[in-house]
């Protein structure tokens, strides 16, 4: 079996909802092409967020430019809880500013959105 027919079955067991068979095959297409971020992205895909971001982070050391692995640190970082986020992206050995900041909800209060413009817009 080539990679490529591995990373096949391993989308074909996700969009199933069979994860085990996609990690499977994942593992199958890593091995088969180390230096493809394909099966890394598809790992990380099949598995729980902490594991997934160490399969994203090696994603990103295959390429070091990929959007696709960065958005899905993103959303794989938003799927942990808030207070495990930073210690997670640590541990997977991403860069700190992959977690996730939230902003304060004074940040988004009307009056300092458009207090440079002038007075709040009045809705209704």
């Amino acid at each position: 079996m080539t990679a490529a027919e591995a990373l096949k079955k391993a989308h074909e067991a996700l969009e199933r909802g069979d994860r085990a068979e996609a990690r499977r095959s994942a593992r199958l297409a890593a091995k088969l092409a180390p230096g493809h971020e394909a099966p890394w992205l598809y790992l990380a895909a099949a598995a729980e967020p902490r594991a997934g971001l160490a399969y994203l982070a090696k994603a990103l050391e295959v390429n070091p430019k990929s959007k696709a692995a960065r958005k899905a640190i993103r959303w794989m970082v938003r799927r942990l809880p808030p207070a495990e986020r930073r210690v997670a992206v640590a541990q997977a050995g991403l860069p700190e500013d992959m977690a996730v900041r939230f902003v304060p909800l004074e940040a988004l209060m009307p009056r300092r959105l458009f207090s440079a413009v002038g007075p709040a817009p009045r809705l209704g």
